[in-house]
């Protein structure tokens, strides 16, 4: 090997020109021109379909196997899967206001 070669490998590559953006933006211009996340790749989003269909798996679980245990004279762990239910039915509440906010 010689040095050429080592000297070649050690050129540092250019990099894309970056945007510089006045402080004085709003926050829709600077969303506007934003390009994205690191490298260039669009911001990361929630998978809000996947959660409703866990949370609802969740929700109909644990009532379904909360009344079993209801009936079947075992209250700790009715209640302990009726706290779960709530849970699950906070975690849809948040999820249908993001997916509302998301839509505007």
């Amino acid at each position: 090997m010689s040095t050429d070669d080592n000297d070649a490998r050690c050129v540092p590559r250019p990099r894309a020109p970056r945007l510089l953006l006045p402080v004085a933006l709003s926050p829709e211009q600077r969303a506007a021109v934003d390009d994205g996340g690191p490298g260039g790749f669009p911001p990361a989003r929630s998978a809000l379909g996947l959660r409703v269909a866990l949370a609802l798996f969740g929700l109909l679980f644990c009532v379904g196997a909360c009344a079993y245990y209801a009936v079947s004279d075992r209250p700790l762990p009715a209640a302990v899967l009726a706290l779960i239910a709530l849970t699950a039915v906070a975690d849809l509440v948040v999820i249908m206001r993001r997916m509302r906010r998301e839509r505007r």
